[in-house]
């Protein structure tokens, strides 16, 4: 904002100074603020701020959680590995009893993550997000994908000791 004042005036002082004799400064820095004025506009249109403009609007600063790991299936522990395939198989049913293209983002993430982690094995959980942003787009709930790491990963060291509402299948 103080760029486009700045502009504003010194285009006026040159116009008062020289106006007359050299209009063609005067008409320049005219034009200069005039167009920083509409960008502002413009920015400030999209949710971009003086103090912000290099942040998308309605993003948060920090991730709530810090899921950037690998996780695996408990190689150690058969019965919890025979219990995550049938929490995946319980997101599936859930995703198919929907029958709807808005399935709930965090069943859908979760079946995700497990559906990898059985078929392929230890999912980086930061390449997934990526590969979900790219096919998602704007509908990518990044909200959501944290909740759902954070919900496998409990999972998968504990059996979801600790979870409200939800725990593997015995």
């Amino acid at each position: 904002m103080r760029l486009v004042i700045l502009a504003i005036v010194t285009g006026l002082l040159a116009f008062v100074a020289h106006g007359e004799h050299h209009p063609l400064p005067a008409i320049v820095l005219t034009v200069i603020a005039i167009v920083a004025v509409l960008v502002r506009v413009i920015m400030h249109f999209l949710g971009f701020d003086d103090h912000a403009a290099d942040t998308l609007p309605d993003r948060p600063q920090a991730r709530q959680i810090d899921y950037r790991q690998e996780l695996r299936l408990p190689g150690h522990d058969v019965e919890r590995s025979v219990r995550l395939r049938h929490k995946r198989d319980e997101y599936r049913l859930r995703m198919e009893d929907s029958k709807s293209p808005d399935t709930s983002a965090g069943t859908r993430y979760k079946f995700r993550i497990l559906d990898t982690l059985i078929t392929i094995g230890p999912v980086n959980t930061a390449r997934l997000e990526a590969t979900l942003r790219v096919e998602e787009g704007m509908n990518f709930d990044e909200t959501w994908y944290d909740e759902a790491c954070r919900v496998i990963q409990s999972y998968v060291d504990s059996g979801g000791a600790g979870l409200h509402g939800g725990q593997l299948p015995a």
